[in-house]
């Protein structure tokens, strides 16, 4: 090939090259394209990848894919490093691919073209962290190494100056100031103060309710008003059954008119006869003991009716769960409240127990209202943690409601978010399995 045409073809090369757009282009290129310039029978192209930095095939020409597995692969991959770090290659180099050192033997045997010239692809700081090696049978002379050396700096500026800035100088740096800053920003992230929040089930309960219990041990006949319903003062509540007591008490008026007719008897007969008059003073005993009978069964039977003693709202849960149900004496039956004073009770779990202070603010989270919330503050902190249904152990709290909005419905359920000191943001994400992790190893 003469002068003229070689350098034309070099300015054509680097004018395509100059034209390339992905990296992909740019391997295909250097790997398929410098045989009329450079004659040989194979390319193999290599750069730093890895964890380790390490030279690594990425492309040879012919081939679609390189099988990273393939002893070919590795022998290639391993002479290259000793060149570079044993042999100290900083330029093109041409070379023998003899089985040596000994430790290269078993990659290279079988090779057919065993000569081979090392075209490095500089970096900006001269350092080599990509290349290509060219294989044929003859030897490499000076001339083509000079040329090897002039299309290693084109294709090295070439995929510096990639749009997608994956350059040989820089790819592997960015890549630890990338991670330095990811690892930076995320500690940075985790180290931000953020408000200790805890989500617990609350409802809303009536604030100091009136309990209603039953007065009597009995069977509760029928319950008066509905559940959440409103009555005046004086309106039944609840009727016991009181068929018995009435009966008692019919009786005891019975004995009641026995004894005053016994006592009307003696009294007209003690006036002639002594043995009369030492009868009435018992007969006057017992009339007594009838009349605090009579009372004790009208007063036993009017309990067993209960009255509203003021106006408000009946709270229970279900009626057939009440009528016919026996009671004990003291046994609560339901509650009357004042639907205008309301609190918000708050169940926290004890696994999710923090640093709690009066005052402290708290979001309702009605289910009602999916969307937004209404603000309370803390008021009472339960000291001796409660079994709920369910078997589990919460802590009482209850918050009021600040003012401003309709009041909810008694009886309102959602959540409650507890606002409490200030933490790192690592720490609000890790508490509960950090408290999940001590308990299961006792640390």
């Amino acid at each position: 090939m003469s002068t003229a045409p070689a350098a034309l073809r070099l300015l054509q090369l680097e004018a395509e090259v100059r034209r390339l757009e992905s990296e992909t282009a740019l391997l295909h290129h250097l790997a398929n394209t410098l045989a009329p310039l450079v004659p040989h029978g194979q390319a193999w192209v290599l750069r730093e990848s890895g964890r380790g930095r390490r030279m690594q095939v990425v492309t040879v020409s012919g081939l679609p894919v390189v099988e990273r597995a393939a002893p070919l692969v590795r022998g290639i991959e391993a002479r290259v490093r000793h060149g570079l770090v044993v042999e100290g290659w900083s330029g093109p180099v041409a070379l023998a691919l003899d089985p040596e050192p000994a430790a290269l033997a078993g990659g290279l045997e079988g090779l057919a073209l065993r000569q081979a010239a090392w075209m490095p692809l500089p970096d900006r700081d001269g350092q080599v962290r990509a290349g290509a090696l060219f294989l044929r049978e003859t030897a490499f002379e000076p001339a083509a190494l000079t040329l090897l050396g002039r299309l290693g700096e084109t294709y090295a500026h070439a995929w510096r100056a990639l749009p997608t800035d994956r350059s040989l100088a820089l790819g592997w740096r960015r890549g630890r100031l990338q991670g330095v800053a990811a690892l930076a920003a995320a500690g940075a992230l985790l180290a931000w103060p953020v408000r200790l929040t805890v989500i617990a089930p609350a409802e809303i309960v009536a604030e100091a309710p009136l309990v209603v219990t039953a007065p009597l041990a009995g069977v509760i006949r029928r319950i008066g008003p509905d559940p959440d319903s409103r009555v005046e003062t004086g309106a039944l509540l609840v009727q016991f059954e009181d068929l018995p007591l009435r009966h008692e008490m019919l009786i005891e008026r019975q004995k009641l008119a026995v004894a005053q007719a016994r006592v009307s008897r003696l009294g007209a007969a003690a006036f002639r006869d002594p043995q009369a008059a030492h009868e009435l003073a018992i007969a006057r005993a017992e009339l007594d003991l009838a009349e605090a009978g009579a009372r004790h069964a009208a007063e036993t039977l009017e309990r067993t009716r209960i009255t509203a003693p003021r106006a408000g709202l009946v709270l229970y849960a279900d009626r057939r769960e009440l009528e016919g149900r026996p009671v004990a004496v003291g046994q609560d039956i339901l509650q009357l409240a004042d639907p205008a004073r309301v609190r918000l009770r708050i169940d926290l779990p004890v696994g999710s127990t923090m640093a709690l202070e009066r005052d402290a603010e708290v979001r309702w989270l009605s289910e009602d209202a999916p969307a937004g919330g209404r603000r309370a503050r803390l008021e009472t902190i339960g000291f001796q943690p409660v079994v709920r249904p369910g078997g589990e152990l919460v802590q009482v709290l209850q918050a009021r409601l600040d003012e401003g909005g309709a009041l909810p419905r008694i009886g309102a359920r959602g959540s409650a978010q507890l606002h409490g000191p200030r933490v790192p943001l690592a720490w609000q994400l890790l508490r509960r399995p950090i408290a999940a992790l001590r308990q299961a190893v006792g640390w």
